[in-house]
């Protein structure tokens, strides 16, 4: 996923009157939900592929149950239809976002979501992806360059950096070189 595998899934996401039982969907590496998962052959225990992988690259071959040699197979089916069975809030519910997202789709929504934050080129303030274009269209910070002469300034200088007589300016320079 494109950022759960750094943040995780925890389980106080799951909305709704879920049957699941959690304790089944939870990684023994991580703690939090199976995301992505795969499983060890021989033990059949359950992890995320990012949580299974980075134990791997430091313990090559063992399985955190101490089996003889992690062997990968797939994540058991009945996991897989547990974890379809959930339905999660966003992880951007903090700012703002109230949409419950089906587990299969919570990827796509995370990485689509209006609420998630974006830096703002020219004043770095963090601002929502949904109020980004309105954000930026008036952000003083913001650098512009003009179409004619090239010459690269910020919105908020616009009045004495780059005026029309500036502007034919740097164009004659332009064309005198």
């Amino acid at each position: 996923m494109t950022s759960e595998e750094q943040k995780g899934i925890g389980s106080d996401r799951i909305r709704g009157s879920s049957v699941v039982n959690v304790d089944l969907l939870e990684c023994p590496i991580c703690h939090d939900l199976l995301w992505i998962p795969i499983a060890c052959q021989r033990c059949e225990t359950s992890f995320c592929s990012a949580c299974i992988n980075r134990w791997l690259a430091a313990n090559p071959r063992k399985c955190p149950n101490r089996c003889k040699i992690y062997i990968e197979r797939k994540c058991p089916s009945f996991i897989v239809k547990l974890l379809a069975q959930l339905q999660l809030s966003c992880y951007y519910q903090s700012r703002g976002c109230e949409q419950v997202i089906p587990y299969e789709a919570l990827e796509t929504h995370e990485s689509e979501c209006d609420y998630q934050p974006q830096q703002c080129p020219g004043c770095r303030l963090e601002v929502l992806k949904k109020d980004f274009d309105n954000h930026t269209s008036g952000c003083a910070a913001i650098e512009l360059t003009c179409q004619e002469c090239k010459l690269v300034y910020k919105r908020v200088d616009a009045a004495t950096t780059h005026t029309e007589n500036i502007c034919l300016r740097e164009q004659t320079k332009e064309n005198i070189r």
